[in-house]
């Protein structure tokens, strides 16, 4: 099924569609790029003797490409690149646990986080959600003052 889904996101990225954003979704269309050049480079040389979709599907199993599929986040974390993982800063891993903290998973500051056009719908929907509590009379002025981070963007 992983890989099933895996082949949607690559045959999204042929058809030249968004695989997603983040840094994640740049380092999967990173190694998608090569897939497909190593795929060309084959078939220039007369090393692919099947179809092309068939050597990309071959490529895309041997790349082991790490990608947890999420509902706020698609994740590319690898056991071996902790880099950048912020799920896993400032924590004690509980022993023999392998893979990402997902309790702990920050999707928008995550450098393998890929957020994907699927996921859009709930960031959408969690912000009309705290826009319409901005605009009720019972949450105190102090919480509807602009804040300064601005998460969300301008409130207009």
């Amino acid at each position: 099924m992983r890989l099933n889904r895996l082949s949607e996101f690559y045959a999204t990225y042929k058809a030249g569609g968004v695989v997603g954003f983040g840094p994640g979704a740049d380092a999967l269309t990173a190694t998608f790029d090569a897939i497909k050049e190593t795929a060309q480079e084959m078939k220039a040389n007369g090393l692919a003797r099947q179809g092309d979709a068939r050597v990309e599907y071959d490529l895309l199993r041997k790349a082991k490409i790490s990608l947890r599929f999420g509902t706020f986040n698609h994740c590319m974390f690898g056991e071996h690149n902790l880099a950048g993982a912020k799920c896993m800063e400032n924590t004690i891993v509980p022993p023999g646990h392998r893979g990402p903290l997902i309790d702990r998973c920050l999707p928008g500051r995550g450098a393998n986080s890929i957020i994907g056009v699927e996921h859009v719908k709930f960031y959408r929907s969690e912000k009309g959600s705290l826009e319409r509590q901005l605009e009720t009379k019972k949450t105190a002025p102090c919480r509807r003052a602009p804040c300064s981070n601005r998460c969300w963007g301008s409130r207009t």
